[in-house]
């Protein structure tokens, strides 16, 4: 497990090894690397990098559906046969259904309105994920002066966004035990993805002035347990070559092994664990981007949308190795099939300045230091 710190991004490094070595669950803890508090008051935005200053969103001229997408449909579960559709829902239920404490963390008020007493509170009930993070927040290696003892102070050393966030992937990591070291490989690449993209949307989206940037994180957060749910599905072998393929090719075989693919079956997971369906209309609407064009106006909904799908995708291509470096990634030509929907949804006055935010230093930052201490913390994948 990974914690990204809000304590200066020089010292990330130190903190992944350190935390890396914490975690008793082995290389699957995820990656829990959450960003940085937002300033009190108005944020000042420095000017970006002099290459990206003055630069819009340029409307993407039309282009012809990439041959990989042609004929691709998302398939609901509602048009599944009726025996394959219990089948299917069954294999879910054998998922343990996380803590229901995971309710209260993920509702609206609590993600706008709670302290850190609150915070504190909750975990109260869940001991072992409290003391999982209080291990890490008294890591020697911190230099406190005395141990933090509770979650609320944690909150305050750490920031109510992060500690939220850690609490959040703890929760959900208890319901997905690797059945193979193959397939505990393929869930820490989930997890790398998953905290990596979560760190950058909550950066951009406090750039961009869009609200409540840790319910975007929330939201990116519980997206990722389709991926997951479709790994425990899987027979162990299976794993690892479903994670090679690109994103169009996977989410194809998936819909010919398991008859839905990933997206469809977090909202069913989801939803078996009676969560918001609100909530989870939003969490599966950042992946349906990959199948659909935006439905209606531009409007702040589809903003939220395109801003989430896109770090989920730039996070899989640092963490699997297609994007060395978040410097080279070009707004302006998306060429990944995975992507061509996402053009669409990026048109929004409300992204306007995204291709500058995308090159401002702690961004780049951010994106420099997690991808170097995922590697890090992989000695036996590097050699």
């Amino acid at each position: 497990m990974i914690v990204y710190i809000a304590l200066g991004i020089g010292g990330l490094l130190v903190v992944l090894v350190v935390l890396r070595l914490l975690r008793g669950g082995g290389p699957t803890d995820p990656p829990v690397l959450p960003s940085p508090r937002p300033a009190a008051g108005p944020v000042e935005l420095p000017p970006g990098p002099p290459a990206a200053q003055g630069v819009r969103l340029a409307r993407t001229p039309v282009r012809p559906e990439p041959a990989s997408l042609q004929g691709l449909q998302l398939t609901p579960f509602a048009a599944l046969a009726p025996a394959a559709a219990d089948s299917l829902r069954g294999r879910l239920q054998a998922i343990p259904r996380p803590p229901h404490a995971l309710d209260k963390l993920v509702s609206a008020p609590f993600l706008a309105q709670a302290t850190s007493a609150e915070l504190n509170e909750l975990m109260t009930g869940e001991p072992q994920i409290a003391a999982r993070v209080l291990a890490a927040v008294n890591s020697p290696l911190y230099g406190l002066q005395k141990p933090l003892g509770s979650i609320g102070q944690a909150a305050t050393y750490l920031g109510m966004n992060n500690v939220r966030q850690i609490c959040l992937q703890y929760m959900l990591d208890a319901s997905f035990k690797p059945t193979s070291p193959e397939v505990k490989r393929c869930y820490e690449q989930v997890w790398n993805a998953s905290a990596l993209s979560g760190a950058l949307c909550f950066r951009l989206a406090q750039l961009l002035k869009l609200p409540d940037p840790g319910g975007l994180v929330t939201q990116i957060v519980l997206s990722s347990l389709g991926s997951l749910a479709v790994l425990a599905l899987l027979d162990p072998p299976q794993a690892p070559d479903l994670m090679r393929l690109d994103p169009v090719a996977r989410a194809r075989a998936e819909q010919d092994r398991l008859g839905l693919c990933a997206v469809e079956l977090d909202g069913l997971l989801l939803d078996s664990w009676k969560l918001p369906a609100s909530l989870i209309d939003d969490v599966c609407d950042i992946d349906r981007i990959l199948f659909r064009a935006p439905q209606g106006p531009a409007d702040a909904r589809q903003a939220r949308l395109g801003l989430c799908y896109l770090c989920k995708c730039v996070a899989e291509q640092l963490v699997n190795g297609q994007l060395v470096d978040l410097r080279q990634f070009d707004l302006q030509r998306m060429d990944d099939p995975a992507m061509f929907h996402l053009g669409a949804y990026l048109h929004n006055f409300r992204l306007e300045r995204l291709p500058e935010f995308l090159q401002f230093p702690e961004v780049l930052g951010t994106a420099d230091q997690m991808v170097a201490g995922f590697r890090l913390s992989r000695p036996a994948a590097a050699g």
